[in-house]
């Protein structure tokens, strides 16, 4: 999930919020802005792949662009693995009391910063697999993973009444890896299809083998390398996949 290390506001009141193109943003609580964030080098990279993908602004389906807004968490940890639940977990928190305080949407997609774009539409193919998901009873798209013990990787798409229905999530056994310390519990909410692939620690990643990944797949998860990155780079900013 991109993360701003500042914020620049474009406009705020007391009861309306404007996003980058303009438009106000109907529905939104007090205390939400529209933002010209300064991304860390991840976050912005993760914004360029929403560029790529063609998604559309939250508030005015005229905007080709996505917009970004701000929110603060509650939650403060350093380092691995605390820091990492910190950011999750703190951003899920702040989004599921946004949605029963009106916030229009339902789903959260939480990206780690070591993945990839497999297709130029890779957000249309997360979504329609995540709505399999969802009509199935399923509330998590995500991966999957055996190694150790077994759990879903934190790249995943979540319906935000997960963070409601499972107390448990709310917290984590400090110096424990989240993903892993809840395995059990998101493994439980996570469908069988997934439009994610982690090929843990991989590296070397050939374009003819990120074309491969590309028909069956939307996202390839924990590259460790900077292979995956050019095939991105090159082969989705011509929507060759």
């Amino acid at each position: 999930m991109p993360s701003a290390h500042a914020a620049r506001p474009i406009t705020r009141c007391r009861s309306r919020s404007f996003c980058r193109c303009g438009e106000a943003m109907p529905g939104r609580p007090c205390g939400w802005r529209g933002s010209s964030p300064i991304w860390s080098p991840p976050g912005a990279q993760t914004w360029r792949w929403c560029s790529l993908g063609g998604s559309t602004c939250l508030c005015c389906p005229r905007s080709k662009k996505p917009c970004s807004t701000v929110a603060t968490s509650r939650r403060e940890a350093t380092g691995h693995p605390d820091g990492c639940y910190g950011l999750w977990a703190g951003s899920v928190e702040v989004l599921a009391e946004q949605r029963c305080a009106a916030w229009p949407y339902d789903n959260v997609l939480t990206i780690e910063a070591d993945g990839v774009p497999l297709r130029w539409d890779w957000i249309d193919q997360i979504k329609r697999v995540h709505a399999e998901h969802l009509d199935s009873g399923k509330r998590i798209t995500g991966v999957r993973m055996f190694q150790g013990q077994r759990h879903v990787n934190g790249t995943m798409a979540m319906h935000l009444s997960c963070w409601d229905d499972h107390p448990s999530l709310h917290r984590c056994r400090a110096g424990q890896p989240w993903d892993c310390f809840h395995g059990q519990t998101l493994l439980r909410e996570c469908g069988d299809r997934s439009a994610i692939v982690n090929l843990y620690g991989v590296q070397d990643v050939s374009p003819s083998v990120f074309s491969i990944l590309g028909h069956e797949h939307a996202w390839l998860a924990s590259s460790k390398d900077e292979s995956a990155w050019r095939c991105a780079q090159g082969l989705l900013a011509e929507r060759r996949l």
